[in-house]
């Protein structure tokens, strides 16, 4: 049963006409969580040869809102489905944590199971 987690990634909001001035961008951040999520997927698959490995999947990204659109957004959401083992899921969360701690500004969302 997958686990529904949710990564917060924060930035810096500002005006869409003034782009020099946001710091630290959001989307642009979220992007390199992705890179890491990724990253993990390829560790998790060459060192555990075998179908029942863990498995990360990007389900949705959320940032920004039509009611403003003309401003960089502060915070981008990315929800993501954990597939482990009862066996491998406490170890695949501590990987993903300790993955996670190269970008601070990446918040992980307490997992969730599907039901």
């Amino acid at each position: 049963m997958p686990k529904t987690i949710t990564i917060d990634v924060n930035g810096q909001s500002g005006h869409g006409s003034r782009p020099h001035e946001i710091k630290t961008h959001a989307i642009k951040k979220a992007y390199e969580v992705i890179d890491i999520l990724e990253i993990l997927n390829n560790k998790w698959h060459k060192k555990l040869q075998v179908s029942s490995r863990p498995r990360i999947y990007v389900n949705k990204i959320q940032a920004g809102s039509s009611n403003t659109p003309n401003q960089f957004p502060g915070k981008c959401s990315i929800e993501i489905k954990l597939f482990a083992t009862k066996a491998e899921l406490e170890t695949a969360q501590l990987d993903l944590r300790n993955a996670l701690k190269t970008t601070r500004e990446a918040t992980l969302i307490t997992p969730t199971d599907e039901g």
